[in-house]
């Protein structure tokens, strides 16, 4: 018994009706999708979402698959459901993290902490930007966290401060001084001195891999669009303990490039893990749908390390794929 359905089991001449369990912890396992194509995995997924609405649990579905058939039964269904697509300049995302909340009225200790929570985000961001299998490296991850930490602080900032902390110094100095005078970083921070060695040449060569990263959203149009917009679009946080539906749709005729797409993915994943710790009702199940996840290999790395992690947050992965 439950409330999302998964299917029918015919036993000794009757067909009976199973789920996906009711109880929280049982309910919230990831959930694994093996069959070959036509097999019936967008249509049994579309079935879980409407379920999952009907019955006012979160949900977050991305859809990146041919044509968008199962974004497109979900929107058919529910006309209202909220919608992050990429294919218009006023409808593009941003790459900030609104899941983590600043106040500006609080500790410098306190916005430090929650500046690191998103510095951590970052650099998995990055480390999926690799065009090689290499991570950052121990000296990219220094200028690329003290950056992060000093933006971070203020409310409403995105990867684009970060990147300009990094490449213009009036724009990264201005940054320093505003730290500076209120009294978040003192001279002696190592933060401070880790940026200001930026000035110098030598140093500043020293993130020519780390500013490469960034090659993958600058030079593609969409992710560069989205890297200076100033709006977020939706906090996972929000869909998580209010029970609210959100689809993001990537049509494959936008997103010709496979590896755009992975990172993007990498980005939204990225955003539901740290919505995942930041939320407050346990008690209500969020469903986070995936199709063809084979498609988007560096988004899988990340679910991976984490794939364990998401029944304790009331968090159910449900993904397809052909095989293992």
């Amino acid at each position: 018994k439950g409330f999302v359905k998964l299917g029918e089991l015919e036993f000794h001449g009757d067909n009976i009706e199973w789920f996906l369990p009711i109880d929280r912890d049982t309910g919230s396992l990831a959930v694994i999708m093996i069959t070959k194509q036509g097999g019936g995995k967008t249509t049994l997924q579309l079935n879980i979402a409407n379920d999952a609405i009907k019955n006012k649990e979160g949900l977050v579905a991305i859809d990146y698959v041919r044509d968008n058939q199962f974004s497109q039964g979900l929107i058919k269904m529910y006309p209202d459901i909220k919608v992050i697509k990429f294919d218009n300049i006023n409808d593009l995302d941003n790459f900030s993290f609104p899941e983590v909340e600043i106040d500006e009225s609080s500790t410098p200790f306190e916005r430090k902490v929650q500046a690191n929570i998103i510095a951590t985000e970052v650099r998995y961001l990055l480390d999926s930007m690799a065009t090689d299998s290499e991570p950052l490296t121990r000296i990219m991850n220094k200028y690329l966290s003290s950056a992060c930490k000093i933006v971070f602080v203020y409310r409403n900032k995105s990867l684009f401060d970060v990147l300009n902390v990094l490449e213009e110094k009036d724009i990264r100095h201005d940054f320093i001084d505003k730290c500076l005078n209120d009294g978040i970083f003192t001279k002696e921070s190592r933060e401070i001195k880790t940026l200001k060695e930026l000035d110098n040449t030598v140093s500043y060569g020293r993130i020519q891999g780390l500013l490469d990263r960034f090659d993958v959203i600058t030079g593609d149009t969409i992710l560069g669009e989205m890297l200076e917009s100033r709006q977020s679009k939706v906090n996972f946080v929000d869909i998580m303990d209010n029970s609210k539906p959100v689809v993001i749709v990537m049509p494959q005729n936008v997103f010709t490039n496979k590896y755009s797409k992975d990172v993007l993915c990498t980005y939204y994943m990225s955003r539901v893990r740290l919505a995942m710790s930041k939320r407050k009702d346990f008690n209500k199940i969020c469903r986070v749908i995936i199709d063809e996840v084979h498609q988007i290999p560096k988004t899988m790395n990340l679910i991976k390390d984490t794939i364990a992690e998401p029944r304790k947050f009331a968090v159910n992965y449900i993904l397809s794929m052909h095989s293992f």
